[in-house]
């Protein structure tokens, strides 16, 4: 397939990703973020055809962000807040300030449950993956953003922190693809995890900022 052949199938592709739209704060600025919501608008540009199952409060602030796609929102409360800081030589730290509410498959409109490619992409557990996800929705290729299953707050602080460990847990038999940073496997991940998780899909993608990611 040449490059012409594969945006043509990119035009014709439908996908489903699922995940909070979050407030990134970074110093005064807040722009909006989740692994959800950078993938649906990633999809969008390369030209496919996307809808985004999401949370949010009533106080979610960038709409404007959320405009070219078509968006499911479960609404209430306030929105996830993440504050960002990058240490000099050292991996980011993250502070949650809010968390918005869960995401049921129960929430997903029944007219979304076929799509080409389903994305399930939490920052902060809001997806419960006891739930029927991959039977709910009925897509040719599943793929799990595995980040927002392995970080919880500190209660005194905020600060994220490891959450439980998954290799005790049911994890999305029969999902296509997992995909993590080289930030999840050094500071939440822990002994173990890529081996649990290769055991679980055909693909594995390690993403390594700047210098692309290994499969």
């Amino acid at each position: 397939m040449n490059a012409a052949q594969l945006a043509a199938a990119v035009r014709q592709m439908q996908m489903l990703c699922v995940g909070q739209v979050t407030h990134d704060r970074y110093r005064d600025e807040i722009v909006a973020g989740g692994c959800a919501f950078f993938g649906a608008r990633c999809a969008h540009a390369l030209g496919a055809r996307v809808r985004l199952l999401t949370s949010f409060g009533d106080d979610f602030a960038r709409q404007a962000d959320l405009d070219p796609l078509e968006v499911h929102a479960v609404r209430g409360g306030a929105t996830t807040v993440f504050t960002n800081t990058y240490p000099s030589g050292a991996y980011r730290v993250q502070k949650v300030e809010s968390v918005a509410g869960p995401i049921h498959a129960g929430d997903l409109p029944e007219e979304w449950a076929c799509p080409d490619v389903l994305f399930l992409a939490p920052v902060f557990g809001e997806i419960d993956p006891a739930e029927p996800w991959l039977s709910r929705v009925r897509a040719r290729v599943s793929a799990v953003c595995v980040q927002g299953f392995l970080k919880t707050a500190d209660p005194q602080t905020g600060i994220v922190v490891p959450g439980a460990s998954l290799l005790s847990k049911p994890f999305f038999p029969g999902a296509d693809a997992f995909f993590l940073s080289e930030e999840d496997i050094a500071c939440f991940g822990g002994p173990g995890l890529l081996d649990f998780l290769r055991a679980r899909a055909r693909s594995v993608f390690v993403t390594r900022g700047e210098k692309g990611c290994d499969i």
